[in-house]
């Protein structure tokens, strides 16, 4: 179980980065069904609840869905495939107030990492989402998907910090053309 507090920011075409702010709280949860250990597969089932707290949005989000982890020596492949149940979906825009009716999105993320030494980590990474994919929604929605390097660097032993930093390149057009990605995660 866990509670997280995301912080993120696209690159604006026009504007380039702007201040990073609070963007969603979310609630985690995950079950190992098959802990991974070493070489071999792991399998875990996960799933969240998350609040915007982005002036003009008024949305909430329950994703859920596999985690699957292959290992093998110093490299490994992930792949998160979630499904999405997005409520309370309400934008401003020019002062107009759009409402949207709950829909199903699927999202997914995969990684190949490569463990360099026991400190430094490279990867390559890749995020997506297929917006509506009940069809709930009138129009168009686009596609938004992402790909980039990521390199992570982990520091002490005993409780250690893993932190994470790349470039995310935008492969539609309705996804910025770069994405700044950083964290950092304390376990112990």
């Amino acid at each position: 179980m866990g509670v997280e507090a995301v912080v993120a920011k696209d690159r604006a075409e026009e504007a380039g980065f702007d201040a990073l702010k609070l963007s969603e709280i979310e609630i985690q949860s995950m079950i190992e069904l098959v802990p991974l250990e070493g070489d071999g597969v792991g399998l875990a089932v996960y799933a969240t609840y998350g609040e915007s707290l982005v002036d003009g949005q008024d949305e909430s989000a329950l994703a859920f869905g596999p985690l699957i982890k292959a290992a093998r020596g110093p490299r490994s492949v992930t792949l998160n495939l979630f499904a999405v149940r997005m409520f309370d979906i309400k934008e401003i825009e020019d002062g107009e107030t759009a409402r949207f009716p709950d829909h199903w999105n699927l999202e997914y993320a995969w990684q190949l990492k490569h463990q360099a030494i026991g400190v430094l980590a490279f990867s390559i990474e890749g995020y997506g989402d297929f917006f509506d994919v009940n069809g709930d929604l009138e129009g168009e929605h686009p596609e938004r998907h992402r790909l980039g390097p990521v390199v992570y660097p982990t520091l002490g032993e005993g409780p250690e910090i893993e932190f994470s930093l790349g470039v995310l390149f935008g492969l539609t057009g309705a996804t910025s053309d770069l994405a700044l990605k950083w964290g950092a995660e304390l376990a112990f």
